[in-house]
C-alpha cells in the first residue's frame, strides 16, 4: 500500500440552483485526507464483477474522516465508492471503482 493525499466529494446537491437553461447546477463538497491505496483482493475483484462492477483500487482512511462520501477524486481521476465497510473501527476501507471520463475530460459522476 502506498499513502496518498486524497479527496472525497459529497454527492452532488442538485436542489435549489438552476443555470441559464434551466437545469440543475451540482454543489459539491469536498475534503482532503491522508489515505492509503492499495489494490483490490482477487476474490472481492472477481465477486464484484460477478455482480457487475470492474473494481480498480481499494483505499483505507479513518473513521472519523469518511462521512458517506460517494466519490472519491486522486490525481484529476474520479472513482465512485462501491463498498465501504470498516473491520476494526479505526480504518473504512473504501473498494472504488473507475467513472467514465466524458470526451473533453470531465468526469461523469452520476452515481
Amino acid at each position: 500500500m502506498r499513502f496518498v493525499d486524497l479527496t472525497l466529494v459529497s454527492k452532488p446537491n442538485t436542489e435549489g440552483k438552476l443555470d441559464a437553461d434551466g437545469y440543475p447546477i451540482p454543489d459539491e463538497t469536498s475534503t482532503e485526507v491522508y489515505a492509503e491505496m492499495g489494490e483490490v483482493k482477487r476474490l472481492e475483484f472477481y465477486e464484484a464483477l460477478r455482480a457487475g462492477t470492474r473494481l480498480s483500487c481499494v483505499f483505507r482512511v479513518r473513521v472519523p474522516d469518511y462521512a458517506g462520501q460517494t466519490i472519491v477524486e486522486l490525481d484529476n481521476k474520479r472513482y465512485k465508492v462501491e463498498r465501504a465497510y470498516s473491520k476494526d473501527g479505526e480504518w473504512m476501507e473504501l473498494n472504488c471503482s473507475e467513472l467514465p471520463t466524458a470526451k473533453g475530460g470531465v468526469t461523469d459522476a452520476k452515481s
